[in-house]
């Protein structure tokens, strides 16, 4: 073995402090990587640690977002999604799926694209699509800010069908905070109460739905417009005979 003390160059392994051969990048006593790596260990320990942090979470983002360019690249051109207020709500789809560019859409567009997908895939039955993109949605909303009342119907629909009632609720409740009678907030109340079986809640939801109907739809709300099949049909069913108008959503 060479006689480190006369072949050292000064430089003092950071992990077992003993004098390195000269020119090592390796320590001979306990074989720590030594090259490039300041002699205080104390100083520099973390920061490499923070640099593997980091690298780490950079992979993690890169990953994701690499789903969610499939999964948005993926979304049917044209919205799979019929007027039944049932199975989900329009969402209009300007762009074909060989048309679609991650890096050129706004969070908000994003989240928009991966609703539709989400709400396509339940119209048609794909429960599995359901659940694999329906939490992609939900976190691209949490890039959303300020979120309006539309993005809110959105992620309360999308929750209701993830089977995160809870959540649900809670956007019901900010978008009574926009309006007590918010046509939107009463749909997804009635859409929860009928997940639950709550007789009453449905009962409930669809008087109070046609009797703010004419006030709530003048006021000319964005939302209202963006979803109007599905509050026209909603509608029809509050104004019909009871349970029975309703038995069709």
């Amino acid at each position: 073995m060479p006689n480190a003390k006369q072949s050292s160059n000064g430089q003092v392994c950071p992990s077992c402090h003993t004098r390195m051969i000269a020119g090592a990048q390796f320590c001979h006593e306990c074989g720590a990587p030594v090259a490039g790596i300041s002699i205080d260990k104390k100083r520099n320990g973390p920061k490499h640690q923070w640099k593997a942090i980091s690298l780490f979470f950079v992979g993690v983002t890169l990953w994701s977002l690499a789903l969610m360019y499939l999964a948005l690249k993926f979304i049917p051109e044209k919205n799979a999604i019929d007027d039944n207020p049932h199975a989900g709500v329009t969402m209009p789809s300007d762009q074909s799926p060989e048309s679609v560019d991650l890096t050129a859409m706004t969070p908000r567009e994003a989240a928009d694209r991966l609703f539709n997908r989400v709400m396509a895939a339940n119209e048609q039955g794909r429960t599995e699509e359901v659940i694999q993109f329906g939490p992609m949605a939900l976190e691209a909303y949490k890039l959303v800010d300020p979120l309006d009342a539309d993005a809110r119907y959105h992620i309360g629909l999308i929750s209701l069908l993830t089977g995160d009632i809870d959540e649900a609720r809670v956007q019901i409740k900010n978008l009574e905070a926009e309006a007590p009678d918010h046509l939107l907030g009463l749909d997804l109340a009635y859409r929860v109460a009928e997940k639950t079986g709550d007789d009453r809640g449905m009962s409930v939801a669809r008087a109070r739905f046609a009797a703010g109907y004419g006030a709530e739809i003048s006021s000319g709300r964005p939302e209202y417009e963006a979803h109007r099949a599905t509050i026209e049909a909603f509608r029809v069913a509050a104004k019909g005979n009871h349970g029975e108008g309703a038995s069709s959503r």
